[in-house]
This record gives structure tokens, C-alpha cells and sequence, in this order.
């Protein structure tokens, strides 16, 4: 075991430094350890929980890595474990909320490839979990604060459906377990990020269904929170790309308002940062889909010159990242889209 916990280290350091394919390899050498060990002693469930916890590490690199395939296949194994756990000592609450994470994971890949059935019946068994844990014990925050991120991603699935009634319900649930959470830890800087991430949500339910002043007052409400927290930890790369979706927020009420330089504004102090965030780490994947995300946003608020501008380099972007097959299918569908657009407007600016 002593080979298996330095190989762990050796994974951690080189994930804490920004070498993820360093960590991967640490990772996968020590899987291969741990799967020896089990396979000499399919009774040692300690170590099957080692397993699936490397495992977890494996998807959320490789995720980042944009390798999505593998990042299931990992996650998927995982379940496989963590249920089999449950299912050998249903009493350890631990194994429990382990497989509730892995549960919610899951079902947030499946959100975002459009498989809203699987997404559904993932997140409400992590509901369920969590519920069912919270129940026998009320007091136990950490428990509580898990139900609430199992309620916000079946949330999630509810709003991608459409279905802003539902998604508005379970948001309500999720705000009220953090602000309940807050209250009980009011100098936890945790407690107020969580917070601020639900009030986002809010926005965007009540943004979609029309809702603008609320939307507004959720939005402001999320950003003043995350603006006092980048003051208070500057170098917190978690809490800066956390603002950056804050403000596309209040961004997007003032674009449904009409006020585009005021979104547009928002947008580009979004937008900064990301590039940002990006630059210090250029082989993750999805801080690159994050600054392509904002550049539309941008075109959609600026004049016509600066939106071709900002479309040209998203669609640049994007290209770069399908030469390297570092795209979804949805996401290729998103790059043609953009083309189309970013066509629509040279045409016009050539008339």
C-alpha cells in the first residue's frame, strides 16, 4: 500500500503544479496497483475505495483534457465500485455520499450531451441518497450542503428541458439549504461561494421565464458576493471563473433589457478574465470553451464591426481545438453556427 499512497502523492503534486498528463500517468500507474491488489483480495473494500476515488481523479483530468470517452468509461467504473460498496455494508454513510458524487458527475455529462433521461434517473437517485441521508441526521451539514448539489444539477437538467417551473421549484431548495448553511456559518467563504451559485441559477430560471426583475436582483445579488470574494483571495482561479459567470449574468438581464452597453460591458470584464484563466492554463480544455462562450456573448451585444471581430476569433478558436478532435459533437454543431453567423455579418458589413 505504501507504493500506492506515493503514487497518490505523486499525482497530487503534479495536479497541484499544473501537470495534468504528469498526474494522469501517476494516476493510471497506481490504478494498475490497486487493481492487483484487488484482484489477490476481492474482499479488501478499503482498497476498492481507493480505487474508484483515483478513478474519479482519472475523469476529472481527462474531462479537462477534453477526452470525454475516457472521463466516462472512469466514472463509470467508479459507480460500478461504489455501488457494489453500498451493497456489501449499507450502514457506511461514507460509501453512501461517495456514490451520490459520482451519481451527480455523471448526470452533469449527460446534461451536457443532451441526454436528459439518463441525466434525470442519475441525479434523482443522488437526490434520493442525500435525502435519505439527511434525514437520519439532520445536524450533519456537509450531508445537507451534498443534497443541495444533487438538488441544483437535477435542476439543471429541468431548466435544458425547458421546464422552468420544476427547475425554479428545486432552485428554490437549493438556495434555501445555502442560505440555511450560511446562516449557520456566516464567515465561510465556502457557504458564500455556494450561495453566490445558486443565486446564479436563480437568475438564469427566472431570466428564461421572463422574470427580469428578479433575475436582476439574483444576478447583482450572486456578483456582489463573488466580487468580495476575488478582493479577499485575488489568486483563487475556482472563485475567478465562478465571477466570470456572475457577471455574463447580470450581462444577460441587461441584453434582455436592451441595454447592450451594459451587457457588453459585463461581457468583456467576463471576458478578460477568462482569457486570462486560459492563458495560465492552456491545456485545459474547457477554460478555452469558456473564453469562446464569452466572445459570442460579446457579439451579441457590440456593434457590428466588434461582433465580426469577436466571432472571427471564436470560430478561430474552435477550429484549432476540432483540428485536434478536442470537440463534442455538440460542440462541432456550435463552431458551424458560429461560421454561419460570423458569415451573416461580413455579408452585411460588405454591403
Amino acid at each position: 500500500m505504501d507504493l500506492s499512497a506515493g503514487l497518490d502523492g505523486i499525482g497530487e503534486t503534479r495536479l497541484a503544479y499544473g501537470d495534468r498528463v504528469g498526474a494522469l500517468a501517476a494516476y493510471e500507474e497506481n490504478i494498475t496497483v490497486l487493481r492487483e491488489m484487488v484482484k489477490a483480495n476481492t474482499d479488501d473494500h478499503p482498497t476498492l475505495s481507493v480505487l474508484s476515488g483515483d478513478l474519479e481523479a482519472v475523469a476529472r483530468i481527462r474531462l479537462a483534457l477534453a477526452d470525454r470517452a475516457a472521463a466516462i468509461a472512469a466514472y463509470e467504473e467508479s459507480l460500478a465500485i461504489r455501488r457494489n460498496l453500498v451493497q456489501i455494508d449499507q450502514k457506511n454513510t461514507e460509501w453512501q455520499t461517495d456514490q451520490a458524487d459520482t451519481l451527480r458527475n455523471i448526470c452533469n455529462i449527460r446534461t451536457d450531451d443532451d441526454d436528459y433521461d439518463s441525466a434525470s434517473r442519475l441525479c434523482e437517485e443522488s437526490v434520493a441518497i442525500m435525502r435519505k441521508l439527511v434525514k437520519s441526521d439532520p445536524s450533519n451539514i456537509e450531508w445537507q450542503s451534498d443534497l443541495g448539489w444533487s438538488v441544483s444539477f437535477l435542476c439543471n437538467v429541468r431548466f435544458e428541458l425547458h421546464d422552468y417551473a420544476g427547475a425554479s421549484s428545486c432552485y428554490e431548495e437549493h438556495i434555501g439549504i445555502r442560505r440555511k448553511l450560511l446562516k449557520s456559518e456566516p464567515d465561510s467563504f465556502q457557504r458564500q461561494r455556494d450561495l453566490s451559485v445558486g443565486l446564479y441559477d436563480i437568475g438564469r430560471v427566472r431570466l428564461a421565464a421572463d422574470g427580469r426583475t428578479i433575475a436582476f436582483a439574483a444576478f447583482g445579488e450572486s456578483l456582489a458576493i463573488m466580487r468580495k470574494l476575488v478582493q479577499v483571495e485575488p489568486d483563487n482561479t475556482d472563485w475567478q471563473s465562478d465571477l466570470t459567470w456572475s457577471l455574463n449574468g447580470i450581462g444577460d438581464a441587461h441584453l434582455a433589457n436592451d441595454d447592450r452597453p451594459e451587457a457588453r460591458a459585463a461581457y468583456e470584464e467576463g471576458l478578460d478574465i477568462r482569457r486570462k484563466l486560459a492563458a495560465a492554463d492552456p491545456t485545459n480544455i474547457p477554460l478555452n470553451i469558456d473564453v469562446v462562450k464569452n466572445l459570442e456573448k460579446v457579439s451579441k451585444a457590440a456593434q457590428p464591426a466588434d461582433a465580426r471581430r469577436a466571432l472571427h476569433e471564436a470560430v478561430a478558436t474552435l477550429q484549432g481545438l476540432a483540428g485536434d478532435g478536442k470537440l463534442t459533437r455538440g460542440q462541432q454543431k456550435w463552431l458551424a453556427e458560429l461560421t454561419a453567423e460570423l458569415e451573416r455579418l461580413s455579408l452585411l458589413g460588405a454591403q
